[in-house]
């Protein structure tokens, strides 16, 4: 049996948005559902195998459409924002951002935290934790802490910190704090392995591994899931038309998400942002 690590709390948080939220669809009307409730049911059942809590990150309009899912997740679990539709930062003003904080709070009632989606915290669009901070809220966890392209930022700590202005350094002024993905550092090379596309291909192993090495250090490992990914939520995918089928296709292997968070969550213990946060003294 594997050696169990207890002694740094590890981050779980589920980004609670259907498949067509994926960045590459264009949401057309035909695939238009409201089925997150389900990959979430899946999710919570073997949250409570293991015993783990976790942080869930709701589009606005899912939360809209499944308010009984809202009210169930508030009662034992956190709920966060991810933007009313699944909009990028660098696709929004802020004045927009700062609205659709108004309106989550209006819809959900208090919360603390929030998840861009596409992880689209960068350099360009660093104005946003200016309007989380007006907002109140106490945490983010946008940031990739590697180059990745069109998102991710080079330099980025890897563990917990107040990012100052251009997202590298520190600032005692801040009043926020920055939670990065977890990235498995090999060589001076940064591989993000938290969840998404690179949780689903990577092996195992290395993903233990970059947990491994971000607890030596002592933070957490920032991991997260979509409700989309579970078998459950996946049989949808066999109804749609192509070419939308092509591109999801990768999707349907929702098998081998489950496995993989069931291995971490029997091996590592994992609670969500504000646990984290209370547990440690941050808020």
């Amino acid at each position: 049996m594997a050696e169990r690590v207890r002694r740094v709390l590890n981050i779980l948080s589920v980004d609670v948005e259907e498949f067509y939220h994926a960045f590459f669809l264009n949401r057309p009307p035909s695939l238009k559902a409201f089925r997150a409730h389900l990959g979430v049911k899946t999710i919570l059942d073997l949250m409570e195998e293991a015993g783990a809590r976790a942080t869930f990150f709701m589009v606005g309009e899912v939360a809209e459409a499944l308010p009984e899912l809202v009210d169930a997740l508030r009662e034992d679990q956190e709920v966060g924002f991810h933007t009313r539709f699944h909009t990028r930062l660098w696709d929004m003003s802020p004045a927009q951002l700062r609205e659709e904080l108004r309106w989550f709070r209006r819809l959900v009632g208090d919360y603390i935290g929030f998840r861009a989606p596409m992880f689209s915290l960068v350099r360009k669009t660093a104005w946003a934790l200016r309007e989380l901070e007006r907002a109140g809220l106490k945490y983010d966890s946008s940031l990739v802490p590697a180059y990745m392209g069109v998102y991710g930022v080079v330099g980025a700590p890897t563990r917990p910190y107040k990012p100052s202005e251009d997202l590298v350094g520190e600032s005692e002024e801040a009043r926020i704090w920055e939670f990065p993905l977890l990235v498995l550092d090999a060589g001076g090379v940064r591989l993000p392995c938290g969840g998404g596309v690179y949780l689903r291909a990577l092996p195992l192993r290395l993903v233990r591994l970059a947990i491994r090495m971000a607890n030596k250090k002592g933070s957490p490992a920032v991991v997260y899931v979509h409700p989309w990914e579970t078998e459950r939520a996946c049989q949808v995918l066999e109804k749609i038309p192509l070419p939308y089928a092509l591109i999801l296709g990768m999707f349907k292997s929702g098998g081998v998400m489950l496995r993989k968070l069931r291995a971490l969550l029997s091996e590592f213990k994992f609670v969500g942002f504000r646990d984290f946060m209370e547990e440690e003294g941050l808020l």
